[in-house]
């Protein structure tokens, strides 16, 4: 932590402030002392009886208390509007990605996250397609939403942040499912943490609210601040099943990850009315634990969707100075009132008295593999656009030897070659100084491809370098620079993660763009690119 630095959580915060002497000037030479005290900030909606947001409220209506102990508030504030929506972007081709897609600077935000990996009926995300389509068609405009596609193979960005419903529709639209029904669940539980740790990575640089809508029968894993210790999984027997402390460490984690960059949760079940079971009972825990509302045993998701965000968008956000001035690993409760009858708050009930770390790679080769290895979101410290052309017929003598190194299974499959092309701003490139006044770079592109069972296919890497004559001033360069590459594919679905490492700045960009190459003597045709957004 910096001296003088403010950093600020949904429930922690830290300023370090140097206290001195009346009339004394800071100074390098004076003794200071630090004193270390967290900034809680808390998100509450307020609701009357028919569930209608309440507006207008004041900060002498609202009470907090922590630990059962008073506090001060410090700060006050009403949201009430969506942020206004950015500049809309460039249209890109059918075969054409890029990773140029900024992310909003403030909340609030919503995440729509289609959840296979835990669901085992097809029917279900029909059900949560036409429900999404359904909202999008009277979405207020304005409103940042971003869809997350959760499957045996991975994360998938569907669609970065945006407020075109066109873009949405699109993306929602997807046919790239995967179900986890032949997955064991410790297995599942690891991919789900997983998958949550990369959500909070991607919108940790967004202030403010962001609400997850997480479709998934009931709550697959309850990311409570026990890490669901205390929910145990019952056993063939009628016993009940000891608990995976391993697990539940990290559950831990990423509810103090989603505590700290205020990210509320809404299991939205897509199951329709039904029975209520403890899959139920773990939603209800977590939306309370984590300031949502769950929402199940209902037919009409488009008016869930519609009430989650519109209950997420109106809010009253809150900061106290608790008592205590260093972390102690201990829940603190919290406790806000209003001084009103008939009206309903959520908030969280509190927070460990921790500050997490994702403990992620940053730069350089590292973020590279990370982000390939689907570890991480996309990587943007290097924007570049690529386009995807497919081949029109199988690879196979006279063609040139095989591109890429294909895993032993596929060596002997028909292959489908197809040529990347890739142009990024050449004002991003850094270079190093040579003799005589020249210039040297190096750029790294690498390839590597998966199936939808998260079983590498082939990679490919490549390098050039990138000198520059004595006359050539790097900062003046004004031409896009261009790259390209060749790769074979066998048949079937695949996700191809792209990768672009400047080794002089060690600053790296990523993109995942999904494919299906067609079956044998249809890949004469060419390639399918599932391209359900621009993303």
């Amino acid at each position: 932590m910096r001296l003088g630095k403010l950093t600020l959580f949904s429930c922690a915060a830290v300023l370090t402030l140097p206290m001195l002497g009346a009339g004394q000037q800071p100074s390098s030479a004076t003794p200071t002392i630090k004193v270390y005290s967290r900034e809680t900030i808390v998100d509450v909606l307020v609701t009357d009886a028919s569930g209608a947001p309440v507006r207008g409220l004041k900060r002498s209506d609202f009470t907090v208390e922590e630990n059962g102990k008073p506090q001060a508030i410090r700060s006050f504030a009403e949201f009430d509007q969506a942020p206004p929506p950015p500049e809309p972007a460039p249209e890109l081709a059918a075969n054409e990605f890029t990773n140029n897609r900024p992310l909003p600077e403030t909340g609030p935000v919503n995440i729509l996250l289609l959840d296979t990996l835990n669901s085992q009926q097809p029917s279900d995300v029909v059900h949560e397609q036409q429900a999404v389509m359904d909202y999008l068609g009277k979405m207020r405009p304005g409103t940042q939403i971003a869809i997350f596609l959760l499957s045996p193979s991975g994360l998938h960005t569907l669609q970065p942040f945006t407020s075109e419903a066109s873009l949405l529709r699109r993306a929602v639209q997807t046919q790239m499912f995967e179900f986890g029904t032949d997955i064991e669940k410790w297995t599942r539980d690891w991919y789900t943490v997983d998958a949550i740790d990369q959500l909070a990575a991607y919108v940790s640089r967004i202030k403010g609210r962001k609400n997850l809508l997480w479709f998934t029968p009931g709550m697959p894993i309850p990311l409570v601040r026990d890490g669901g210790y205390s929910w145990s999984d019952p056993t063939v027997g009628g016993g009940w099943t000891a608990p995976d402390m391993g697990v539940v460490y990290r559950l831990m984690d990423a509810y103090e990850l989603l505590t700290a960059e205020q990210i509320a949760v809404y299991p939205v079940d897509p199951r329709g009315v039904g029975g209520l079971g403890m899959a139920t009972m773990k939603a209800e825990a977590v939306a309370e634990d984590l300031g949502g509302v769950a929402y199940y045993n209902t037919n009409d998701l488009g008016s869930a969707i519609a009430s989650a965000i519109d209950h997420g968008s109106h809010f009253y956000t809150l900061s106290y100075f608790p008592p205590q001035k260093k972390d102690d690993g201990h829940f603190h409760t919290i406790r806000v009132a209003v001084d009103l009858p008939g009206l309903r708050l959520v908030y969280r009930k509190g927070y460990n008295a921790e500050l997490p770390q994702l403990r992620l790679p940053t730069s350089g080769p590292s973020l590279m593999k990370a982000s390939l290895e689907a570890k991480l979101p996309n990587a943007t410290q290097l924007l570049f656009d690529v386009q995807v052309e497919p081949g029109t017929r199988p690879v196979g003598p006279p063609d040139p030897p095989v591109q890429g190194s294909l895993a032993h299974k596929y060596r002997n499959a028909p292959l489908t070659r197809f040529g990347l092309l890739y142009t990024l701003e050449a004002n991003q490139l850094a270079f190093a100084d040579g003799p005589g006044g020249t210039h040297n770079g190096s750029l790294e592109f690498d390839i590597a491809a998966y199936n939808n069972h998260r079983k590498l296919v082939t990679t490919l890497k490549q390098t050039t370098k990138l000198p520059l004559d004595a006359d050539q001033d790097p900062q003046y360069l004004d031409q896009p620079f261009q790259f390209s590459q060749q790769l074979d594919l066998p048949s079937g679905s695949i996700y191809l993660r792209v990768g672009i490492l400047d080794r002089t700045s060690n600053k790296v960009g990523t993109l995942e763009i999904p494919l299906t190459v067609p079956r044998n003597g249809a890949a004469r045709r060419g390639l399918v690119i599932e391209k359900p957004s621009e993303n």
